[in-house]
């Protein structure tokens, strides 16, 4: 698994080769029952640009869909949550790989070097 990203932007990217087909893969990022195994939590998902993605762990997280293109890439960004959990965007992209499916998976924040934190604390 290779990871790049870290402190310094508060970006983090993993790879993984996964021994599925991208098919196979694609079902466990947009099917909410196989999504909740990988989470540990349930999940329920609406694989669609402007779905809801709704985790009910502690606490409960609640994403919006931002881009879909199937077998290929999904991507989500975090809504605004009362618990003050960092606002980002989340993106998988899938790959043909020789042993299976490579994965990338990207979180990063939605605004970069501290800008968030500034704007939370001019509303309040």
């Amino acid at each position: 698994m290779a990871t790049r990203g870290g402190p310094a932007d508060g970006r983090v990217e993993r790879q993984v080769v996964l021994a599925a087909d991208r098919e196979d893969v694609w079902a466990a990022l947009t099917r909410g029952d196989r999504l909740s195994r990988w989470f540990g939590c349930e999940v329920e998902i609406e694989p669609w640009p402007g779905g809801r993605v709704t985790m009910t762990g502690e606490p409960v997280r609640r994403a919006l869909v931002e881009q879909v293109e199937p077998l290929r890439r999904l991507a989500f960004r975090w809504l605004p949550d009362p618990g003050g959990m960092p606002r980002t965007r989340v993106e998988f992209v899938l790959h043909p790989h020789p042993n299976g499916t490579l994965l990338t998976v990207v979180e990063a924040p939605m605004w970069p070097g501290g800008l968030q934190a500034r704007m939370v604390a001019a509303t309040a």
